[in-house]
């Protein structure tokens, strides 16, 4: 019952485990019934005989097989949601860059209210960005679908940790913002340049865009989660 395909499935990535699969092997065993109360037909025992193992597979197959339907709807609302977002290039969103400026023009203007981006990233750039957040930041406290039950579940042991807390906004909130420190400065905000970056995701509209933020804004928005440092778009 593999996962429904994700981003992950064409990222050219080599992770053993992601926070979608975790999900996807959550929201099955929401629908998930013991395979003893399948129906097991006497001409099917044949093929299975001296095999316990085998009659044990073959339930638990028809098992996920029938609830995989009802499975997918409740993925869909949980980490499936993510599925799909398109993320702005900066000249597309167009409020927080400018393509005539130089960066210290940029940062000149930066002290009028809006930050401003130094560069006009790529879309893909944007959303490699972002996956990797999302593995770097959620997947060092888990690695099974067991750590996740209780990454997720109201008074589990790993629920009360920050990132349970970010994670469970990225399930259920209408918009929300995350920044990371992408280590060399990518804009300028309040007249200085700075290396820290947010996303603002808007889940219904499916549609998420970047500006520059200070760092004490970043650790506002993050509260207690770490500020995960990355320099995949100083490439």
């Amino acid at each position: 019952m593999a996962c429904p395909p994700t981003w992950y499935d064409t990222s050219g990535e080599d992770w053993v485990t992601t926070i979608f699969e975790l999900d996807w092997y959550y929201s099955l065993a929401q629908h998930a019934i013991d395979g003893d109360d399948l129906p097991f037909y006497p001409d099917q025992f044949e093929e299975y005989a001296g095999d316990e193992n085998a009659v044990k597979r073959e339930h638990m197959t028809k098992n996920l097989e029938m609830r995989r339907v009802e499975a997918e709807k409740t993925f869909t609302k949980r980490a499936g949601r993510l599925i799909g977002l398109c993320f702005m290039r900066p000249s597309e969103q167009k409020k927080h860059f400018n393509a005539s400026w130089s960066q210290n023009q940029a940062t000149a203007k930066s002290t009028k209210g809006t930050s401003y981006l130094f560069h006009d990233f790529e879309s893909e750039r944007l959303e490699r960005t972002f996956w990797e957040f999302l593995h770097f930041t959620f997947m060092e406290h888990m690695n099974e679908p067991n750590d996740y039950k209780e990454f997720v579940t109201p008074g589990g042991e790993l629920a009360n940790i920050p990132e349970a807390t970010l994670w469970s906004k990225f399930l259920s909130n209408d918009s929300l913002r995350i920044c990371l420190d992408t280590i060399r400065p990518i804009g300028a905000t309040e007249g200085k340049p700075t290396s820290f970056l947010c996303f603002d995701i808007h889940f219904g509209a499916k549609l998420a865009h970047v500006y520059p933020v200070s760092e004490d804004e970043a650790k506002n928005i993050m509260g207690d989660c770490e500020l995960l440092r990355y320099d995949g778009l100083n490439c």
